[in-house]
């Protein structure tokens, strides 16, 4: 089943739609993993746009060797290695949004 981590379930589909990352985890076709995926507000999401790689790079030196980051194109997924399927909501949570408030600190700047 799928569960939305981030933004929060409880501030509503709007909140969801608005935001520049969302985090599932689980959800049809990929339990036990996470999922990323960073909407372009006010737009329809496109195909042809693939997540720059820096990103995934970033994102596995961030989480480290117990986690696998895998670039699919218009997501990221993310799976706790040696252990598929374990969770640590906090640490992934955290460690994502910090990163991603990071870039935006260093657009705006």
């Amino acid at each position: 089943m799928s569960e939305r981590l981030f933004p929060s379930p409880e501030l509503g589909v709007d909140a969801a739609l608005e935001a520049d990352l969302i985090i599932i985890w689980g959800g049809g076709g990929h339990e036990g993993e996470y999922q990323v995926n960073l909407p372009t507000p006010g737009r329809p999401p496109i195909d042809d746009i693939r997540i720059p790689e820096r990103i995934v790079v970033d994102l596995q030196n961030r989480l480290g060797q117990s986690w696998w980051v895998s670039n699919r194109g218009s997501r990221i997924e993310i799976n706790s290695q040696p252990n598929p399927g374990l969770r640590d909501d906090t640490f992934v949570v955290n460690s994502l949004t910090g990163y991603f408030d990071e870039l935006r600190q260093l657009k705006i700047s």
